[in-house]
């Protein structure tokens, strides 16, 4: 349970920052 969890977590970090990252590439557009 505890790996899954972590797993988890690994895949949010990683997906926020791609929102971030669109975000940022389209102010500045």
């Amino acid at each position: 349970m505890q790996k899954e969890r972590i797993s988890v977590s690994q895949d949010q970090s990683e997906v926020i920052p791609l929102v971030v990252r669109c975000q940022e590439v389209n102010a500045c557009i």
